[in-house]
Parts: structure tokens; C-alpha cells; sequence
């Protein structure tokens, strides 16, 4: 007699994808791990990509929280090229062919790419049309400095924010095997996803033509994908923390943690629960919403969509602080100091969520809830209401 399947144990059993069958030893250096990365990407990505889309969230999710549970620097740079196929489908293009794809829009310590008319460095002229500023075939180049710039020794192409002469944001796809655009060694000395080549990358004269402008200025930062692929980064966080968790779970074999052990698993279990049940809420909420005619994806209004994406990635990024302040206490000094793979993935996990902005996302979703109070409730019949 054959046994029906298990129900799920709860949301995370929902959310969180199985870890992929794929193993990177990081015990190795830094270098040697980007060797096999190196190998293991361009198929890893070609899979991938045509197995997910945006426009059905839950499954996103679920593929991102996979590689995200695996190896956090793996995932890293798959989520990169996801998103990058996802924007560029958004805005109606397709990706080149067989290249392997990240996303560049750090603009941190006031760096950041400036496009320059060839023929006139200037800025733009007062009452000059902006428009008439998007380059044409080889008038104009990329010139600057670009932190945070993951796989920047590890990827064929980049979609890469820049300032045009007008003070636009405008998005180009360009190639970055190009002997003017380098990597600066050096520029990732943390251990914390030290395999991700999150170098700094300097550009001198890169020549930009007008196809590799993607969308109108301000594209990046207007578009509904921008909060879908801010939830699809927490998604891979979740993944990291469930990692932590097997993890240390691998680490405890079969030693029953003392009474004090087992309450930060518990706690840690509360958390991680927590968070896959407002990300599969949101999935639920999402995939319900209308389709937009052209890009498929659910169109809410923008401050809907940032609102629950900031809902989602900020608890993510509690579940996170919670596991990397308990589970150490769980594994004690010895798996910190003498077990690599439970070193890393917690340097890993601690450097990548702080891609959170903390207390300053917590304050816009405080001011949208001072502005716009929680309701009283979906019960319309009022009348067991005590007089």
C-alpha cells in the first residue's frame, strides 16, 4: 500500500526550493573557486533562464530560494542574469545569445558611468532636447568608476546604469570583455561572498551606440520589474538562511543540542516560518493581481508594488539577523573556526542581506503606514460586535 505524500509543514516547505545538486568547494581560495564558477555558470544560466519567468512569482521564488539555499555566491550571480533577461524582457528585448548576463546599478560613495558626446564633452546645453542626447552609432562613450560590480571577471555582459550629458538615468546593455573596461584588483578584500568578484570597475571610452540603450531615460528605476526583482533577491536571502540551517544541522549530526541550543533553533524556525509566509502571501497576492496587456506582469500601482516588496525584504532580513545571531550559538566556536563551509555560507549570508537599507526601509514602510492606516478588517457583518 503506497502512502500518500506528506502535506507541507508550513510555508517554508512551500517557498524554500530543494539545494541544487551541484557543490562548490569553497575551502579553496577566492580564484580557484571563480575557476570552476567559470565553467559551471554558462550552463547553470542557459537552464535556468528558460525555466522562469516573473510573471509567475511563486516558481521564481522558489528557484531563486533553491540556489540561494546552495551557495549564496552561486545564486548571486544566477539571480544577476535572471533579472537581467527579466528587465531586458520588460522593456521588449531579447538578451544576446549564449552570454552570460549581470545587473550594475550601484551608486555607491558617489561613483557611477557618465555618458559623453564624442564630439562635445559639455553638459547639456540649456533648452537642448534630452532626447536628441541618446547616442547614435558611435557618438558616444562610458567613461567612470562602478562599485559592487558582481561577476565583474565572470560575465560576457552587463546591463549598467549611467548618467547621460543631460543628467538622466539611462540603462545601456554592453559587453565588458572590452580592454576598456577592467576590474579593479583588490577592490573585494572581505571574505563575505569573496568568490562573487563584486569588484569596482573602471570604464574609459567605451564606445556606446544607440541599440544598447535599453528603454527611455529612467527606465531602471520606473518599471514594475524593479520591485518583483527586489523580492526575487530576498528570495534568494530565505534560501541563504535555510542554508545556514542545514548547515548547522549537518554540523550537529546526530548531538541533540543542550536546552539553550534547541530555543535558538526554535527561534530561528518561528523566523524563517514567518518569512516564507509573507513571501508566499505576497506570491499569492501578486499572481491574483490583473496582467499587464504587454509585459505580462502584474500590474499594480507602483506604491502597491513597492510596499510589498519592502514588506517582503525586510522579513527576509530580520529571519536573517535572527539565524546569524543564534545559529553560531548553536555550532559553538569550532564549526566558526574549524568547518569552511559553515564559515562562509554565514559571512556569505551576513555581507549579502545587508543589501537591505535596515532602518530606512523600515521608515518608508512606517511613513506609508502612518499615511494609510491598516483597515479594520475584511468582516463586512459587523453585528457580533459587542454593544
Amino acid at each position: 500500500m503506497t502512502s500518500p505524500a506528506a502535506a507541507p509543514r508550513g510555508a517554508r516547505e512551500l517557498l524554500v526550493g530543494a539545494p541544487l545538486p551541484v557543490k562548490l568547494d569553497r575551502s579553496l581560495s577566492a580564484a580557484d573557486v571563480q575557476a570552476g564558477l567559470a565553467e559551471l555558470l554558462p550552463v547553470l544560466a542557459a537552464e535556468l533562464a528558460e525555466g522562469s519567468t516573473v510573471a509567475d512569482p511563486l516558481r521564481r521564488w522558489q528557484l531563486l530560494s533553491a540556489l540561494g539555499r546552495t551557495d549564496l555566491v552561486l545564486a548571486r550571480l544566477l539571480e544577476g542574469h535572471l533579472d537581467a533577461h527579466a528587465i531586458l524582457a520588460e522593456a521588449g528585448r531579447s538578451a544576446v545569445p549564449g552570454a552570460l548576463y549581470g545587473v550594475w546599478a550601484s551608486a555607491s560613495g558617489g561613483t557611477g558611468l557618465n555618458l559623453h558626446r564624442e564630439a562635445d564633452d559639455d553638459d547639456c546645453p540649456s533648452g537642448h532636447d534630452p532626447e536628441e542626447l541618446r547616442p547614435a552609432a558611435q557618438d558616444a562613450v562610458l567613461r567612470g568608476k562602478m562599485r559592487f560590480c558582481s561577476g565583474a571577471l565572470l560575465l560576457d555582459r552587463a546591463l549598467t546604469t549611467c548618467r547621460d550629458p543631460a543628467g538622466q538615468l539611462q540603462l545601456l546593455d554592453i559587453g565588458v570583455r572590452d580592454s576598456r573596461l577592467w576590474a579593479v584588483p583588490g577592490s573585494w578584500p572581505a571574505l563575505g561572498m569573496d568568490a562573487s568578484a563584486s569588484l569596482d570597475i573602471e570604464v574609459d571610452d567605451l564606445p556606446v551606440d544607440a541599440h544598447a540603450v535599453v528603454g527611455p531615460p529612467g527606465y531602471y528605476v520606473k518599471r514594475a520589474g524593479l520591485h518583483l526583482g527586489g523580492i526575487g533577491v530576498a528570495a534568494v536571502w530565505l534560501g541563504g538562511v535555510q542554508g545556514l540551517v542545514d548547515a548547522t544541522a549537518r554540523v550537529l549530526g546526530d548531538r541533540e543540542p543542550d536546552p539553550h541550543g534547541l530555543a535558538h533553533l526554535g527561534a530561528v524556525s518561528v523566523a524563517v516560518e514567518a518569512a516564507a509566509a509573507t513571501m508566499l502571501s505576497a506570491a499569492q497576492r501578486l499572481s491574483g493581481a490583473p496582467a499587464h496587456p504587454v509585459t505580462g506582469l502584474c500590474d499594480l500601482p507602483p506604491e502597491q508594488l513597492a510596499r510589498i516588496a519592502l514588506i517582503c525584504r525586510s522579513a527576509v532580513e530580520a529571519a536573517a539577523q535572527v539565524a546569524i545571531q543564534r545559529l553560531p550559538r548553536v555550532v559553538g566556536p569550532v564549526a566558526l573556526g574549524r568547518d569552511g563551509e559553515f564559515a562562509h555560507h554565514l559571512a556569505d549570508l551576513e555581507v549579502f542581506v545587508r543589501q537591505h537599507h535596515a532602518e530606512r526601509d523600515l521608515a518608508r514602510l512606517g511613513a506609508a503606514e502612518f499615511a494609510e492606516p491598516w483597515t479594520n478588517g475584511s468582516v463586512s457583518d459587523q453585528s457580533w460586535r459587542l454593544a
